[in-house]
């Protein structure tokens, strides 16, 4: 199981993103640039922002630390995991 706040292979997130039982969904996908995903590349995965009434976001800490930037939800990445399993 992936833990938040924490840096990953992309490989790795596939690998544990894989296996449906035990799939975590509450959270996102964070790169130090917003440029293609690459398999052996390195990515955060950490929790939602937050958004205020304003529609204002609030990062995640180590988000901010790391000025980081938001890639993908973790379901739009199992989506495509569940689609190219299907195949």
């Amino acid at each position: 199981m992936l833990n938040k706040n924490k840096k990953y292979y992309f490989a790795d997130i596939i690998s544990d993103m894989a296996n449906i039982d035990s799939r975590d969904d509450d959270f996102c996908l964070y790169g130090i640039d917003d440029e293609k995903l690459k398999k052996d590349g390195n990515y955060y995965i950490a929790y939602f922002p937050d958004v205020d009434d304003n529609d204002e976001e609030t990062y995640p800490q180590i988000v901010i630390n790391n000025k980081l930037h938001y890639l993908y939800s973790v379901q739009q990445v199992a989506d495509v995991i569940d689609i190219a399993k299907s195949y």
